[in-house]
Order: structure tokens, then C-alpha cells, then sequence
């Protein structure tokens, strides 16, 4: 059994052949993987019989498949162009109501919905108002129809099939029967774009021909210049066949256009017509386009790529496996290469008395709150499977935007600001070592700490030695932290700039514990420091700021107000988010920094404090974890001077900062899941890709609707067509009614400042729809002639009675097929990509 696998599709439609002066077009619509099309039937040829002979819009001499002959004066005459209900536009040219009413029913407004949807066949009404359209004028639906609207023509031609009498219908006398030989139809057709090989099938013909073997061929010939040359070189040949159902999705349908290789053995062909030739790609992988019956002369179609399943898979191959470069590696190069840099490169100038100080700044890049997770992290047995993976993936995470985001910068110094474990105080010192291993190999300490280039600094924080209540009571916690990370209590120069590292954790402490008085002793050894030289303060603990005191716009949580918690033994702190108003004073006043960083909060923050030497701005870091209650991790870049700032110098021009983001773990993952269930889709029911794609327009245009709206309200609009518009309802002599788009008056304004967008409604009375369903029944007969006699016309079988269980086998095999090659491609790819990184170099 030949396996249907689409990659792209479209749809089409198809004027049958014309008794009087007219063309014949057609309709495709291109999308990825379906495409429809649009026909209308003329003559071609002297040897081939031709069911039209007139292939131009305008009318001229046409002789019929009986013989008959009408001159263009006498149809000119005898038309009822004229007769017909018509309005006359702003720019002078004329719209017919009749042909308006195919495009309204196609492109409704959305407020307009039927009364009763239950009560009316779609395709019933749509082969009426076809069949209105005199026939000479019916091409004019290839440029009033929007491609976009041929999906929905195709969707609309499908509920022709609840009607047994409406399926048994024919736009063309050629595809309904085979009597006579050496019979041509020629169609003009339109297209919706496509995939590139494809998209220039735009505007171009459809010739169909009967061979005195009895079958039906057919051929596709370019519009444009380079597409007629084209199509002369490498023909596009297709067999006509009889079929009822869409091989892939089971829908109804009445023709298929079968395009194989292209290699038809055919004793005869039309007059000037080419020998066929191997189809070039993609019309040689099994093309076939599937076709339905829509109006007398109308056709609309959806073609299908059906080749082998395993010849589609390379296409999804290629999403999964760049997804996976993206997600496991390109992402993490996205922050160096593109969305951040050093931010001394960004000063206007850096000219301080003639001199260029570009080049000569120390660089240090700035982490905090790693929280390496370990099993006090969730509330699962040590050594559990789910622990051991999330403790893989988040310390995964870390390394790679150490090494690919943050190690390219080239920083001189890497400074962290605390908080390395999760449960650092209460691990044992065996689970202590083991968290320290890996948080050594994560930001690789044993290489940075080997290297001339590069010096690390630490700061501890409340998970690595806890607050004053707990680590005053378990000194054994301080001196391991200090045995591998040293002093608590520090400073360091970093060309002109000092940085001062205190524990913010014993700052509230009890003032008579030696922690707390110890590190008090040293802020007051650094005040009596007189050197002029710029400050960084360096705390884990934020400093005060009031309650709901603003952050920057970087800011993606809740602000955090004040907490303290104290032991009620002795009020040592348990824990607390911010310095006591007390001991933020007193610090800036010690100190007097030009800026302050700090961690502990997870989340970006900028403040402003003001102390009794001037504004002094901190900077609180966000965790460069993905596990840690920040969806947006990031990591700091800091500039500092190498030289001595002249007199007048402000801090920016010594200390200069930059906040730079990592990828969002979280949205990687979830395009991972959700590009596995499309996967899925696609591959048990692959007319679903469609729908996917389609629904994933429309969620498009909801969240662009939802942003007009917001700048609407803000006062500003987009132009919106259906907002200069309105819509009204006209009667005609003969009792029909058309929905007709008028412009709009000047709009009403409410005292509220918005703009209420009127339509015209449709209001039908019981009697007056039961009339019109009487219109709409195929039964009811009709004085305009379609060409086709009821007894000559194609009588669909019935559906295939496939068993379902057999249909659901075949698709989960199939999807089993695919998904073991895609498994087998990028899965390999994923673990090189997965432990390229992890590896020690």
C-alpha cells in the first residue's frame, strides 16, 4: 500500500466549460503541505474537439461541444451582464452583486453568523449562487476570491456530500463522462503561494483531455514568461482519475490529478503540446491533487505530496534536529554574541583630558544563587531518580551559560555573591563535599584557579553558612566555608576601584556573638580608610528599602517586602530579605560606596538609597540557576577603571555595569513538548497539520488583535478594513438577497473615548427563509442551464468501508516508522549536545 505522507497542499477551484464567450480558470492554494485550485474551462487545439474555444476574459466567437455558434455582438445583445443587480465603486469600476455574494459567503463578517446552521447545506447555497454568475463572467472569482479564502472554499465543497442529489453534481460535462475522444478543456487557475520550488505557480492553466484510449490526462502550463518556459521543458502530465476520498485524511472527494513521473506513454497529444518529460521536484515524489466539484464550472482541489513516509521524514528531521542546536547550544551563545557586552564599550565618550580610556577598564563578571539543588531542594529521598535528573539538567543548565555565555566575555575577575547550595548548612560534610564537586565542575574553579588570567572571588550567603541563629550555634558550618572559600570578611583592589565583601548574614546578629561583633570591627577598619579611590560594596542580604519600594523594568516577580524572623530563645535572626533599616545606615555611612551589589532576592533589582554623602544605587542580581523562581536568569558584567579619575569624575565614570539575560530554559523545554505533540499529530492524522498551522494563524492574529486593541485604548489605531466598512442588505427583483459592503459614515464617539464598530445585520423572517431554503434545494429545478445532464454525471461509491481498527494500526506503524527515524537521528545528536559541555576539557 502506497503511504500518504503530505508536505505541502493548496486548494483549487474550477469553472466547467462555457456554453457562451468565456475562460476557463482555476484555483490552488498553497500552504506546506496542501493546495487548492480554482478552474475555468476554454478551447485549444484543431484536432483535439474543444469544449471552449475562447481562453480571454472578454467575449468573442465560441462554439459549443454541439456546434452551435454565437457571435460577440449577439451575445453582447443577449447578455445579462446588465440585468444583473450591480454597484458602481468610488474608483468607477463595477461590482456585481451576484459575484459579491460568493465573496461575502467565503469572507463573512464575524458578527454575522447563520440563524439556523442546522437549516442550510453551505455548498448547496454556494453552487446557487455560482450557477447566478452568467458563465461569460465567471472568471472575474479568480482575482475577487483572497487566496486565503480557497481553504475555505475546499472546507465549504465538502458538505456537498451531505446531499445526495448536490453530490451527484459536475462542474464539467469532460470529468463526468466519457463519451466522445479528443475532447479539451482548457482552465484558467489561480493559486495561494506555496513552498519555493512551487510558489510560482501563481496564475496559470489546466488543460484536461480525453485520449481515445478512454482515460483522462491532463496538464499544468505556466502563466507567467519563466513558468510557460519552464513548464515547455518539463511538462507537468497528470492522470485524471475517479476516486472518492482523500487517501491521507478519508475526505470526500470526486477526481484525483495524479502526476507520477511524468512518463506517460501516450500515441497522441494535443496540438503543440510537448512530449512529457520526468517530473523535475517536487511533482516526481508522488503528487496527487484531490479535487471537488463546487459550482457549474467551479472547481476547487487540495493536493498532496504522497510519497514515501520515509521520504517526508528529512523535512521534520530538520525541525528536530534544529531545534536541538538551538535549544542545546546556539541559545547560549545568543548573550555573548549578540544581546550584551561590556559596558564600558557603550560610553559616549572616553576622552578624559585628551586621553582614550576605552581599552582600560578591568572586567569582572558577577554570579549569584547558584543553589546547587540537593535533597533538602525538593521533598524526595536522597539519591531518587526525578532528584538526580533535575539535579543533572539544572547544574547542566549553570555550566553551559558559564562556559558558552559568560567565559567568552574574557572577564578579568569572576565574582560570586553566595548562596552556592541549597541546604549548604545542614548538609553533612560527605554531602557537602559532594555538592562542592559539583559546583566546581559547574563553573570549572579548577581551571580558573590554575590560570594567570583570571581570579575568582566568593562571598558566602545564608545557604552556604545560614543566618545568626543558625550558624552561631554551629561553628563548624563557618569554618569549612572558610577552609575552601577563605575569609568571610574582605577587600580587594581591582585596578582603581576597591571592593569591600562583608557577611550581611551576622550584620542583625546578636552584638555580642563574636560573628556579628567581628564583622562590624571590620566595616569600621574600612571607614577609617581615607583613600578616595571608588567603593563596590559587596552583601548577599539586600540593603532596606521601604515596602513596595519600585525595581527596574527588569524585574519579572513580585517585589519582595521585609521579613525578619527571630528565635524567640535568644532573637537571633532566622531569617530576614533585606538589612534592618539600622544597619543599612550605618553601613553606607561607613563605607560610603558608589554602588552596592548584592544576590539573595533571585530576581533583578535596581534601587537608589540615600545616604548622608549622596545617592548610592544598588544592583541586586538575579540567580543564574533556571530553578530558582526566575524564568529570566542573568549574570552582571562590570567595568572598572585602571586609571585615576581626574578631579569632577562622577562614580559612572569609574564603575560601570550591565545587566545581561541567559535563555529561558523554561520556554525551550516547552517548545521541546510541544513540538513533540505536533510531531504526533502529524504523524497519526496528517491532515492535522493543516488545522496546526492554520490554528496557529489564528492564535496569531487573536494576540495581534489583542495588541491592537491595547494601543487602540492607548489612543493610537492600525487601520483595520473592516472598520471603514459597513455592510447592507439588498433585495433584488427576483427575491435574492446580497450582503453588500458600503463605506462607512463618520463613526460615532461615546463619551468614554472609544469607537463602537457598527455592521449591518440580516434579519430573515421564517416565511421568507423557508423561501430561500426552496431556492437552495438542488432539487428545485433552475432556468439556468450548467451544461451537465443529471444521468450523464460521475456517481460517487460509496465510502470505502476500511475497518477502523485496521486504519488505527496502519497510522500508529506509520508514526512508529517515522518516529523511530527521527529517534534514530536526533537523539544521538541530542546526547552529543547534552554531554559536550558537560565533559571536563
Amino acid at each position: 500500500m502506497r503511504t500518504s505522507t503530505s508536505t505541502w497542499h493548496g486548494g483549487a477551484v474550477g469553472l466547467s466549460r462555457l456554453s457562451s464567450p468565456a475562460a476557463a480558470h482555476c484555483y490552488y492554494n498553497y500552504h506546506p503541505r496542501l493546495c487548492h485550485q480554482l478552474s475555468f474551462p476554454c478551447h485549444h487545439g484543431k484536432k483535439w474537439r474543444s469544449v471552449h474555444r475562447s481562453v480571454h476574459t472578454s467575449v468573442s466567437i465560441v462554439k459549443n461541444r454541439r456546434g452551435r455558434a454565437r457571435a460577440n455582438s449577439n451575445a453582447e445583445a443577449t447578455s445579462s451582464w446588465d440585468e444583473k443587480p450591480y454597484e458602481v465603486l468610488p474608483s468607477g469600476k463595477i461590482a456585481y452583486l451576484d459575484e459579491q455574494d460568493v465573496v461575502a459567503f467565503l469572507d463573512p463578517p464575524k458578527e454575522l453568523i447563520p440563524l439556523d446552521p442546522s437549516s442550510y447545506n453551505p455548498a448547496a447555497y454556494i453552487w446557487k449562487k455560482i450557477e447566478d454568475i452568467p458563465e461569460e463572467r465567471r472568471h472575474r472569482l479568480l482575482t475577487l476570491l483572497k487566496p486565503r479564502l480557497i481553504s475555505r472554499a475546499w472546507e465549504i465543497a465538502g458538505t456537498r456530500y451531505d446531499n445526495a442529489k448536490l453530490a451527484n453534481k459536475s462542474a464539467s460535462s469532460l470529468l463526468s463522462n466519457g463519451n466522445g475522444t479528443n475532447s479539451l478543456e482548457m482552465w484558467n487557475c489561480r493559486t495561494s503561494g506555496g513552498p519555493f520550488p512551487i510558489s510560482w505557480i501563481k496564475f496559470f492553466q489546466k488543460a484536461i483531455f480525453r485520449h481515445k484510449d478512454g482515460n483522462t490526462y491532463g496538464r499544468l502550463i505556466g502563466g507567467s514568461l519563466m513558468a510557460g518556459i519552464f513548464s515547455s521543458f518539463s511538462p507537468l502530465y497528470f492522470t485524471v482519475r475517479e476516486v472518492n476520498e482523500v487517501l491521507s485524511t478519508e475526505q470526500p472527494c470526486d477526481l484525483s490529478y495524479e502526476f507520477g513521473d511524468g512518463l506517460l506513454d501516450l500515441s497522441e497529444y494535443p496540438q503543440g503540446f510537448p512530449k512529457p518529460a520526468k517530473h523535475p521536484w517536487p511533482f516526481n515524489d508522488q503528487v496527487v491533487i484531490y479535487v471537488r466539484h463546487m459550482g457549474p464550472g467551479v472547481l476547487v482541489g487540495q493536493a498532496w505530496q504522497e510519497g514515501e513516509a520515509v521520504q517526508q521524514v528529512p523535512k521534520k528531521l530538520c525541525v528536530w534536529a534544529l531545534s536541538l542546536l538551538y535549544g542545546e547550544w546556539f541559545a547560549f551563545l545568543v548573550p555573548s554574541l549578540w544581546t550584551c557586552s561590556w559596558p564600558h564599550l557603550h560610553r559616549q565618550s572616553s576622552l578624559i583630558n585628551g586621553v582614550d580610556y576605552s581599552s582600560n577598564y578591568m572586567k569582572v563578571a558577577v554570579i549569584t544563587d547558584p543553589q546547587l539543588m540537593d535533597r533538602t531542594s525538593l521533598r524526595l529521598p536522597p539519591k531518587s531518580l526525578v532528584l538526580e535528573i533535575a539535579q543533572f539538567y539544572t547544574d547542566l543548565y549553570m555550566r553551559r551559560a558559564f562556559l558558552a555565555s559568560i567565559l567568552p566575555f574574557n572577564p578579568d575577575i569572576v565574582l560570586f555573591l553566595g548562596d552556592y547550595f541549597d541546604g549548604g548548612p545542614i548538609l553533612s560534610d560527605e554531602e557537602w563535599l559532594e555538592s562542592l564537586g559539583r559546583f566546581r565542575h559547574i563553573f570549572s574553579l579548577n581551571m580558573l584557579q590554575q590560570s594567570a588570567n583570571v581570579k575568582v572571588y566568593f562571598l558566602d550567603g545564608n545557604h552556604d553558612i545560614g543566618y545568626a541563629a543558625f550558624n552561631s550555634r554551629m561553628p563548624e558550618v563557618i569554618r569549612r566555608y572558610e577552609k575552601e572559600f577563605g575569609a568571610r570578611n574582605y577587600r580587594f583592589t581591582l585596578g582603581k576601584v576597591n571592593f569591600i565583601a562583608i557577611d550581611a548574614q551576622t550584620l542583625d546578629g546578636n552584638q555580642q556573638s563574636d560573628l556579628t561583633s567581628a564583622t562590624w570591627n571590620f566595616v569600621r577598619n574600612v571607614s577609617m580608610d581615607v583613600d578616595s579611590t571608588p567603593r563596590v560594596l559587596l552583601t548577599h542580604i539586600p540593603l532596606y528599602r521601604p515596602d513596595s519600594t519600585s525595581c527596574s523594568a527588569h524585574r519579572s516577580s513580585p517585589i519582595i517586602n521585609q521579613r525578619i524572623s527571630r528565635s524567640a530563645h535568644d532573637q537571633e535572626i532566622l531569617y530576614q530579605n533585606y538589612v534592618t533599616e539600622k544597619s543599612t545606615d550605618e553601613l553606607l555611612d561607613f563605607i560610603r560606596p558608589a554602588l552596592v551589589l548584592s544576590g539573595h532576592d533571585h530576581d533583578q533589582c535596581t534601587v537608589t538609597h540615600v545616604a548622608k554623602y549622596g545617592a548610592v544605587t544598588e544592583h541586586t542580581v538575579g540567580t543564574v540557576s533556571w530553578q530558582q523562581g526566575n524564568l529570566y536568569p542573568s549574570f552582571m558584567l562590570l567595568s572598572a577603571s585602571n586609571f585615576t579619575l581626574p578631579n569632577g569624575s562622577t562614580p559612572e565614570d569609574a564603575i560601570s555595569t550591565r545587566l545581561c539575560f541567559l535563555p529561558v530554559q523554561t520556554f525551550i523545554y516547552i517548545w521541546y513538548l510541544s513540538l513533540f505533540a505536533m510531531t504526533l499529530i502529524i504523524l497519526l492524522w496528517p491532515a492535522n497539520e493543516v488545522f496546526i498551522f492554520r490554528k496557529f494563524g489564528d492564535l496569531m492574529g487573536y494576540i495581534r488583535s489583542l495588541i491592537n486593541f491595547s494601543s487602540f485604548s492607548n489612543g493610537m489605531k492600525e487601520k483595520n478594513e473592516d472598520e471603514n466598512c459597513e455592510y447592507e442588505t439588498i433585495w433584488d427583483a427576483e427575491g435574492n438577497m446580497h450582503l453588500i459592503r458600503k463605506a462607512s459614515q463618520a463613526p460615532k464617539t461615546y463619551s468614554d473615548g472609544r469607537i463602537l464598530i457598527e455592521r449591518g445585520n440580516a434579519v430573515m423572517r421564517s416565511k421568507a427563509r423557508k423561501q430561500i431554503m426552496q431556492e437552495l434545494d438542488p432539487s428545485t429545478p433552475s432556468e439556468v442551464n450548467i451544461h451537465i445532464g443529471i444521468d450523464g454525471l460521475v456517481k460517487l461509491p460509496g465510502r470505502t468501508t476500511k475497518s477502523t481498527a485496521r486504519i488505527v494500526i496502519w497510522r500508529l506503524l506509520r508514526a512508529f516508522q517515522a518516529l523511530t527515524i527521527i529517534a534514530a537521528i536526533n537523539v544521538p545528536l541530542y546526547v552529543l549536545l547534552l554531554f559536550k559541555d558537560w565533559i571536563d576539557k
